[in-house]
C-alpha cells in the first residue's frame, strides 16, 4: 500500500505545482496520477521518493521511504 497525505510543492517562482495531495494506492489495484500537461502528476512522483523538495509524507507498506 501507497498513501500520500498532504503532498505541497512549488517548481521556482511559480507557485505551487502540487497543493495537498492525499491519496492511498491499494495493493492490487491500478491507482493513476490523471490530468494534462503541467497538471504536477510528475512533481507529485518526486515528492514522494523524496527527489524534490516539499511538505507532506509518503508511506510505502506503512513505512517511509
Amino acid at each position: 500500500m501507497i498513501q500520500a497525505i498532504g503532498l505541497t510543492g512549488a517548481l521556482g517562482d511559480q507557485g505551487p505545482a502540487v497543493d495537498d495531495l492525499t491519496f492511498q494506492a491499494s495493493p492490487g489495484q491500478v491507482t493513476v496520477l490523471f490530468g494534462g500537461p503541467g497538471a504536477g502528476k510528475t512533481h507529485a512522483v518526486r515528492l514522494m521518493l523524496r527527489l524534490a523538495r516539499g511538505r507532506g509524507t509518503t508511506l510505502f507498506r506503512g513505512r517511509p521511504l
